[in-house]
């Protein structure tokens, strides 16, 4: 063990006996570690069964850095993911809790084993994750105002969920060309091609809601990369009638 390591964790133990672990991680905070020696400090606590989760209401900078774990459910105690906090890890499940608020830049990227990601309805404010490259689904249940895209160079996404409803939002993925789902969840009122910046190789499949009012004209200007899903009489199945040429089909 590094002994600048050693001698913090010694010099603290009173505060993970009694499992202070907010006061824990400022005293962490508060020294000058490298990344890995922070890293390490998080990882030989898991290692030795103490989980620092249920008793702070942030996961810390590098918490799991290129860790081997599997999966790890995020409690409903914890309102920020920070930054890198599981960047490089061996993860193949995470459960995010109702109660995180803000998902930091990096905190997933490279968690190349990671097949699913659902944000949480708490969900207020996000960083990009990028280079997810098993990652086949993404669910966003909640309308946010994206300046920049959630999702990049995800080469294996397949399938995105989300709420649209921000005119002013930005693409939610981007690079992420192999897409071949795009369901809008309900909610939304206007479904638009903005949300997503990739130049798609297969034929997409789009699901509208009873919500949805307003389908954007460049999707129906290329007919053969579509096919649409909508409810009978809906406000979109009637929006779409005007364009014959697109394919659509009821869903159920």
């Amino acid at each position: 063990m590094d002994k600048f390591v050693a001698d913090f964790i010694r010099n603290n133990i009173k505060l993970i006996d009694n499992c202070q672990f907010e006061d824990f991680s400022r005293e962490v905070d508060q020294q000058r570690f490298t990344i890995s020696q922070q890293s390490s400090i998080y990882q030989m606590l898991y290692k030795a069964g103490i989980d620092i989760l249920p008793y702070v209401t942030r996961v810390p900078k590098y918490y799991m850095l290129n860790a081997n774990i599997k999966d790890i459910v995020i409690p409903s105690n914890i309102r920020v993911i920070d930054q890198e906090a599981f960047e490089g890890s061996f993860l193949e499940s995470v459960t995010i809790s109702e109660g995180v608020t803000m998902i930091k830049d990096f905190a997933f990227n490279n968690c190349k084993q990671l097949k699913s990601l659902v944000y949480p309805n708490s969900i207020k404010a996000y960083g990009e994750q990028q280079c997810l490259s098993s990652l086949t689904e993404f669910n966003l249940p909640k309308t946010i105002t994206a300046k920049f895209p959630i999702l990049s160079d995800c080469e294996n996404l397949k399938v995105l969920r989300f709420v649209g409803d921000d005119e002013n939002s930005d693409a939610i993925v981007e690079n992420c060309e192999h897409l071949e789902t795009i369901e809008f969840l309900e909610g939304t009122k206007r479904a638009l091609k903005q949300w997503w910046r990739c130049n798609l190789s297969n034929m997409i499949n789009i699901y509208l809601p009873h919500s949805c009012t307003y389908v954007d004209w460049s999707l129906t200007d290329k007919p053969e990369k579509y096919k649409f899903y909508v409810y009978k009489d809906s406000s979109a199945d009637l929006y779409l009638q005007d364009y014959p040429e697109c394919k659509v089909d009821y869903r159920n």
